[in-house]
């Protein structure tokens, strides 16, 4: 009986230590209570884990995690988890053979995918500092009305730096119902097979959203909405099913500054606002190549300067709404079908001053037309395209430039454009910090 119970325990020994060599995951599971580094190099995440309060968790440069199907990380204290360029920390699926190895032993039998697990929650009171990690698969819809791969809500500080976030279910990154001032910089967020890019809601301590490669997010590339407040800098935001920016939904009543971003290839509109009642600004992006307006502008008044609008295929700008009165100023508008087009009594001012030159020109059918008999669009001192100015049938049939409808006034055009130039000099000589500092990351996804 002795003898029988010893070869069962010998048994018992080898076949973890087999299991160990053959999967290669430490398993995981339930509260950390103390201070905890994982150092091992791969975890396997078989039932949701909480970091407690006061408690800070360090995942070692080069570990990974690993998920069964709908568990996540749930951060009520400090979550610690900073790789280098050359071996990165990486949360992601138990079937993803690609980081750590096969950890689930089947072969070559399941291949990791949406939706599977839910993601990193940053709670109330909990901070996260997640530097050159690659976040795989997650996102998925369980527990919480907007999940997302990394979710923050309340107090305490999120700090997501030069990370990859991809192939995300709903969403990839969400601020929700959060006062603090959160880091968004450097990272590429490629796919979410559902909702936004980067998602806030209510997120009002004016975080810094910057240098971040966006690609291929099913709806919005980023979506700010309620009273959230955010600098968004030096983006570039491409291939969104709906728009690159998005702000609105209920109403947008925080500040928020879109500036020097690269925003291309929407399905719809490259910049979408609506009900806009807080401090919004618009200036020096490149918006270009989107399936509707570059810009889409609803009861909400707001400065549009310095910007880039060309190529999209529909309207540069559209402005609609007795409360859009927007300062349009010093912008290239050129290569829409129309360069800019207003409706519903929007009235904005279109340059006004030689200070405040536009350049429109080489749209297709308008350069500015506006529907609303009665109200005179003030869109003096601009270059049409050519120095004999814009065309209109009646008032200007000379006119070599672009196309200007009734109900504008175009008095005092330039005989010269200058921005277009300037424009081109700008954007060649400064990209975006992501171009510089992803370079791995573009290589995989053949940028």
């Amino acid at each position: 009986m002795q003898s029988s119970s010893a070869h069962k325990y010998c048994f018992l020994v080898l076949a973890a230590l087999f299991a160990k060599s053959v999967f290669g995951a430490t398993d995981v599971s339930g509260s950390i209570s103390v201070d905890t580094t994982w150092s091992d190099p791969v975890y396997h995440v078989v039932d949701s884990v909480t970091v407690e309060p006061g408690v800070t968790l360090t995942i070692s440069t080069g570990a990974v995690v690993k998920f069964d199907y709908g568990k996540f990380l749930n951060v009520r204290g400090t979550l610690n988890a900073q790789g280098t360029d050359q071996e990165r920390v990486y949360f992601t699926d138990i079937r993803d053979d690609g980081a750590g190895g096969d950890s689930n032993g089947d072969g070559s039998d399941t291949e990791p995918g949406v939706p599977w697990w839910q993601g990193i929650y940053v709670r109330d009171g909990g901070s996260a500092l997640l530097d050159r990690v690659e976040i795989r698969y997650a996102g998925r819809y369980y527990q919480y009305y907007e999940p997302g791969a990394v979710y923050k809500t309340g107090s305490g500080t999120l700090t997501l730096t030069r990370s990859t976030i991809r192939d995300s279910d709903r969403r990839a990154i969400v601020l929700n119902a959060t006062n603090a001032a959160h880091v968004i910089e450097n990272n590429l967020i490629d796919g979410t097979a559902q909702y936004q890019g980067i998602y806030l809601r209510d997120a009002s301590g004016n975080s810094t959203i910057s240098d971040n490669l966006i690609i291929g997010a099913a709806t919005y590339g980023i979506h700010g909405r309620d009273d959230s407040s955010a600098t968004l800098s030096a983006n570039t935001i491409r291939s969104s099913g709906h728009s690159g920016i998005f702000l609105g939904s209920n109403s947008i009543t925080g500040d928020m500054v879109i500036e020097n971003n690269t925003i291309e290839d929407s399905t719809y509109h490259g910049v979408y606002i609506q009900n806009a009642a807080g401090a919004v600004t618009v200036s020096n992006n490149r918006i270009y190549g989107n399936g509707n307006n570059g810009i889409f502008l609803s009861q909400s008044t707001l400065p549009i300067t310095d910007n880039r609008i060309y190529g999209n295929a529909m309207r540069g700008i559209y402005l609609a709404g007795s409360e859009t009165t927007p300062d349009i100023f010093r912008n290239d508008i050129r290569d829409n079908d129309i360069g800019i087009l207003i409706v519903s009594s929007a009235d904005p001012l279109i340059g006004g001053s030689a200070a405040n030159a536009n350049d429109i020109h080489a749209n297709a059918s308008h350069g500015v037309q506006n529907t609303t008999d009665t109200i005179t669009v003030d869109a003096r001192f601009n270059w049409w395209g050519a120095a004999s100015g814009p065309y209109h049938a009646n008032t200007n049939p000379d006119g070599e430039g672009n196309e200007v409808s009734d109900w504008v006034d175009y008095g005092d055009y330039l005989s010269e454009g200058t921005l277009q130039r300037i424009f081109q000099d700008r954007f060649e000589k400064a990209p975006t910090g992501i171009r510089g500092n992803q370079e791995g990351n573009q290589d995989t996804l053949g940028l």
